[in-house]
């Protein structure tokens, strides 16, 4: 691979023709009288995450000078282009290092020709078998690694108990450290890169307050998986175990934790609260009100919304309660659409003020749920399987 790949790939991005990344990137050595023996045999090959990791930092154009970079930041599609192909780039070099070192990966020790021989659909002269290629439980997103991830959390399971709560928070393009960061003309969705690292940052901040500060109880286990929405903005699926004299019991102590209605209008203190959730935590409007939206399927919302009006709290054998949503807490207009507690996602009041996004926290009661939510944060990404038929050729005369 040719460091010209970059510049003359991407013009507009790299006019001055920056160099791309190659395998024959070094790390600055050090003079060998400064260096250990171990730190003289270390690998010194810069890979490509090192490399565009620090190309998609935003650097100064000098010491001396406080105006930043543009490019390639400022290319908007452009630029997203060149992220995706800087990621492609990088899980191509990771195969392609795991492709020509299956002996020390121990590849022989897996089951390899057989499992294809024996799998259902093989038949003899057809099926085609190939090299098969090992994706070592240590290869992120693998399906060794999903496997081992979902083992390892069913047995803090075995060890801690069932999770309590289970809380999904999606990065929110309106935070301040992504508005007052972005230049003229630019969106949140043309600089992936400030997106990750604010929502890197909040997911930080929100795991201080589940873990240090103990916001939903002392905590004993938790696990996490990040992913990306089809729209490109990425949301964290967390799973927490709590200390037994913390956890929920009745119907009160998950409506001192989790709400799903509507903040009073009326009240000047919830004005912000109501904001939030009319902005983040409002599902819909779907169903009867809007056939067209992506939920629907035949008329009707997959996630069961609107909900239904219950007075209190009720806890119910699946491990999921049905929570309160009272007639009489009031409605209000999202748009043109009116909009009350049955439209309303179970969230918590406070990490919703302190994060100011979608955070959605759900109480799981049951060990019936244990294995459908374990089994949901590890699913793995989104794969579909598209078949063209093959055009007949035609013949050309002359």
């Amino acid at each position: 691979m040719s460091e010209h790949l970059d510049p003359l790939a991407y013009v507009l991005l790299f006019p001055a023709g920056d160099p791309g990344w190659t395998p024959e990137l070094q790390h600055q050595q050090l003079p060998e009288e400064l260096l250990s023996a171990a730190d003289q045999q270390r690998y010194t090959r810069i890979s490509p995450e090192q490399f565009y990791r620090r190309r998609l930092m935003v650097f100064p154009l000098d010491e001396k000078v406080e105006e930043q970079r543009i490019l390639p930041h400022a290319g908007g599609l452009l630029f997203q282009q060149y992220c995706c192909d800087a990621c492609t780039r990088k899980e191509a070099q990771a195969l392609r290092w795991l492709r020509g070192n299956q002996n020390l990966l121990r590849a022989e020790s897996y089951k390899g020709l057989v499992d294809a021989v024996s799998q259902p659909g093989f038949e003899a002269g057809v099926t085609k078998v190939g090299r098969q290629i090992i994706l070592p439980a240590t290869y992120a997103g693998g399906p060794r690694a999903m496997q081992q991830n979902y083992l390892d959390a069913m047995s803090i399971v075995k060890k801690f108990g069932k999770p309590d709560f289970f809380i999904t928070m999606t990065a929110s393009p309106t935070w301040p450290e992504i508005t007052e960061n972005l230049r003229l003309g630019e969106t949140a969705a043309s600089r992936p890169d400030l997106v990750a690292r604010v929502f890197h940052l909040k997911m930080r901040a929100l795991l201080d307050e589940l873990l240090d500060k103990k916001v939903l109880g002392r905590p004993l286990a938790w696990t996490w998986v990040v992913e990306f929405q089809k729209r490109g903005l990425p949301h964290l699926h967390l799973l927490l175990v709590v200390h037994p004299e913390d956890k929920p019991r009745t119907a009160e102590d998950i409506d001192k934790i989790i709400s799903a209605e509507l903040p009073d209008p009326a009240d000047p203190d919830q004005r912000e609260l109501l904001e939030l959730v009319l902005g983040c935590m409002v599902h819909g409007p779907c169903g009867a009100r809007n056939s067209r939206a992506p939920c629907c399927e035949q008329g009707s919302c997959k996630k069961g919304f609107p909900k239904r009006f219950v007075e209190q709290t009720l806890l119910q054998e699946s491990g999921y309660p049905v929570y309160r949503r009272r007639e009489e807490s009031g409605s209000c207009f999202k748009g043109d659409h009116p909009v009350d507690a049955r439209d309303v996602v179970p969230y918590s009041p406070y990490l919703s003020k302190r994060f100011k996004c979608h955070i959605n926290v759900e109480y799981c009661g049951s060990i019936k749920a244990v294995k459908y939510l374990y089994k949901y944060t590890y699913k793995g990404h989104d794969r579909a399987q598209a078949d063209a038929p093959l055009k007949p050729v035609g013949r050309v005369g002359v």
